[in-house]
C-alpha cells in the first residue's frame, strides 16, 4: 500500500483498528482522531505525521524509521516500537502503559506529560531525551545507553536502571 491509497482509506473511515500498514511510507500527514487499535506499522517509515487524539492501542510500530512525528493525547497503551529509530518526535499527555521501546535508537525525543508506566526500554540507545513531568513508575531500562538524558520532575518510582 502507499501513501495514497492510505489517504483514500481515511477518508472513508476513521475506523482502522487491525489493519496491516506493513512497510507504508508516510509523509507530512495529520492523522487526527483516527482509531488505529492493533494496526500494524511494522517496517514503516513515517516522517513529519501528526497523532492526535487517536486511539494506537496496542499498535506495532516495530522496526520502524520515524522521524518529526508527534503523538498528543493519544492512546498508546501496549504499543510495540521495539527495535525502531525514533528521531525528533514527541510524546505529549499520552498513555502509554506498557509499552515496549527494546532494542530503540531514541534520539532528541521529548516525553512530556506522558504516562509511560512498566514501560520496558532494555537494551535502547537514549541521545537527547527529555522526559518531562512524566510517569516512568516500574520502567526498565536495563543494558540502555544514555547520553544527555533528562527526568524532569518525573515520577521515578521503582525504576529498573
Amino acid at each position: 500500500m502507499d501513501q495514497q491509497e492510505f489517504e483514500k482509506i481515511i477518508k472513508d473511515s476513521s475506523d482502522l483498528s487491525s489493519m496491516d500498514f506493513r512497510g507504508i511510507k508516510l509523509k507530512d500527514l495529520d492523522l487526527s482522531e483516527l482509531d488505529l487499535r492493533y494496526a500494524c506499522f511494522t517496517n514503516s517509515k513515517l516522517e513529519n505525521v501528526n497523532f492526535k487524539n487517536c486511539n494506537l492501542g496496542a499498535v506495532d510500530f516495530s522496526y520502524c524509521d520515524a522521524s518529526n512525528v508527534t503523538f498528543f493525547s493519544v492512546d498508546l497503551r501496549w504499543s510495540v516500537f521495539e527495535n525502531s529509530n525514533l528521531i525528533d518526535l514527541k510524546f505529549e499527555k499520552i498513555s502509554g502503559l506498557e509499552s515496549n521501546f527494546q532494542n530503540s535508537t531514541i534520539e532528541n525525543v521529548n516525553f512530556i506529560s506522558a504516562d509511560i508506566r512498566r514501560c520496558k526500554f532494555q537494551n535502547s540507545k537514549f541521545i537527547q531525551v527529555d522526559f518531562l513531568e512524566s510517569n516512568l513508575a516500574q520502567c526498565v531500562f536495563y543494558g540502555s545507553e544514555k547520553v544527555q538524558v533528562n527526568y524532569h520532575d518525573s515520577n521515578l518510582f521503582n525504576v529498573n536502571f
